[in-house]
């Protein structure tokens, strides 16, 4: 019991109202500063979503078949109209800006099955047949999210 009431002691000189955004200080800072206390935003807007999108958010670094074609979100991000299809969004969050929408496209995609050391084409439905094992091949968390819990 000591050390949690230590703890809490630490905690509370620290963030002595509660909040968590900045150190208490004996005295006051003078007011107001010469300069921004933080970097300043980037330059907007930008064409595309920056490159520091959170992994939960990562386009699938795997081929896709659309449409009977070949592609990828690097394609996607060349022809935005793409965007339009709901299973173009959800293999390609980041490049639509569909991050918010955590759901499985119905597309097949090619990966190495790392058991049967092999490349195939499937879809995620085949990926919930054993998550825990198929979500850690590569690039399959970020083409199944939902599946995955990646998102």
């Amino acid at each position: 019991a000591r050390k949690i009431n230590k703890v809490k002691s630490t905690v509370a000189l620290y963030y002595p109202h509660g909040g968590t955004s900045a150190l208490a200080t004996a005295e006051p800072t003078s007011s107001p500063t010469s300069s921004p206390t933080s970097p300043p935003p980037s330059q907007s807007p930008t064409s595309f979503p920056s490159s520091q999108s959170s992994p939960s958010c990562s386009d699938s670094p795997l081929d896709f078949f659309y449409q009977e074609q070949r592609i990828t979100c690097a394609t996607v991000g060349s022809q935005q109209s793409l965007c339009s299809d709901v299973d173009v969004q959800a293999i390609c969050p980041g490049t639509c800006g569909t991050c918010h929408n955590c759901v499985d496209p119905g597309l097949t995609f090619e990966f190495f099955h790392e058991i049967k050391n092999k490349t195939l084409v499937k879809g995620c439905d085949m990926i919930a047949a054993f998550p825990n094992t198929r979500c850690a091949f590569h690039g399959i968390s970020d083409t199944c999210r939902a599946t995955c819990g990646s998102c």
